[in-house]
Parts: structure tokens; sequence; C-alpha cells
């Protein structure tokens, strides 16, 4: 009895680790196709990338089902994360079903460009959606230097 408790567990660890590599890399979504994403628990997407650049835009999104957050993260250098909050502007929008239009400003922290993603935050709840993005203006991308030096380096003899 004791050696079959032990294979259940085992097969579930394996399971749930199973999950979540499959579900560790985000994709990116297209604009005008129709996305599904199954739930916090499920094994497939529960959030899609949506593909910006520095610049002022406006998003069009269709939720056809469910419920789901549009999330607008500044990269954080600590961690290096986008979970940072955009400075003066919403972090995240709830959307329930319908259509949105959002204008949203794009820039940069610390070099790297302002993330836009599409959550599912339900744990079992489907969300179907699709989005469309018009440009209203685009930003120069500034090109920091990662690694300035105040002074030259010494020379070693």
């Amino acid at each position: 009895m004791e050696k079959i408790l032990i294979i259940l567990i085992s097969i579930g660890l394996l399971v749930t680790l199973f999950a979540y590599i499959s579900k560790s890399a985000i994709k990116s979504a297209v604009p005008l196709q129709q996305y599904r994403m199954k739930g916090q628990f499920a094994a497939r997407d529960s959030s899609f990338l949506l593909p910006v650049s520095p610049g002022t835009f406006i998003f069009t999104i269709d939720i056809n089902k469910g419920k789901g957050k549009l999330v607008h993260g500044a990269f954080n250098p600590d961690g290096a994360t986008w979970l940072h909050p955009p400075t003066n502007r919403p972090s995240y929008y709830d959307l329930n079903e319908g259509k949105h239009e959002l204008k949203i400003d794009i820039q940069t922290s610390f070099g790297e460009v302002d993330r836009i993603e599409i959550v599912n935050p339900h744990y079992f709840k489907e969300l179907v959606f699709s989005y469309d993005v018009k440009t209203i203006e685009l930003y120069e991308e500034e090109k920091p230097e990662k690694f300035k030096m105040d002074r030259q380096p010494t020379q070693s003899l």
C-alpha cells in the first residue's frame, strides 16, 4: 500500500512538472487571429504577449468569451522582469466580454521596451479573444550605453 502511494505521488509530481515546463514560454499573439486560453490550471497557454515597439498605439481587443486582463509592464533591472508598473500609466486593464479600445503609451525602461500581455486570470474558465493595433505615433528608440565608464581602465604591467 505504501509503494502504491509513493508511485501515485511520483506520477502526480511528474505531471505537474511537465505542465509547468510546457507553459514556461510565453507566446506572441498576431493581430486579427482568434486565440483560446483554457485557464491557469490547464496545460495550455494562459497568456500571450502582444508585440510592441516604443510609441503610442490604440489596441482594439475583442473578448468573445470569458474575462481577461491586459497587463502593461515596465522592465525592472533588480529582477530582470517586466513586473514593474509603468510610470504615470495604468499597469492593467480588466477586460469583460465585448470590444475594448485602449490607447496605450509604450516606452522604454533601463533600455528595455515595455511589455503588453493578455492574461486569463481564471483557473478553469476559458478566454477567447482577438485584437488589432493601430499606430498613433512611433518614438525614436534610445540606445543607452549599458556599461558606461567614467574613467579609462588602468593598464597592468
